[in-house]
């Protein structure tokens, strides 16, 4: 298997109505020495994305609200009831109190 360059594309997706464009990289320097690239994932705690319908979109790998209700033994916001997988890397968050201009975390 061929290593993946540094802002190589891993995949482009619509989720929610909002294009994304998941590139290969590091999220800290230290780890140009120690491993190959990574795939780099949008942070939408930091910078959230909503659906029309305002539902929030979360990466799988996401740490859970305080809402989260467990599907099994991890904890990511991919591993909640309320994590709709519309593709594998970013879902919407079908929790009632994390609607936009509702009741959020």
């Amino acid at each position: 298997m061929e290593i993946p360059r540094e802002g190589e594309l891993y995949k482009a997706l619509n989720v929610g109505g909002h294009n994304f464009e998941l590139c290969y990289g590091y999220y800290h320097e230290a780890e140009r020495s120690i491993c190959p690239p990574v795939v780099i994932f949008p942070d939408l705690a930091a910078s959230p994305r909503f659906t029309a319908d305002g539902r929030p979109l979360v990466t799988q790998i996401q740490d859970p609200c305080p809402h989260f209700i467990p599907t099994g033994e991890e904890a990511w916001c991919g591993d909640c009831r309320h994590y709709r997988c519309d593709q594998p890397e970013i879902g919407i968050c079908n929790c009632p109190h994390n609607l936009r201009g509702g009741n959020r975390k």
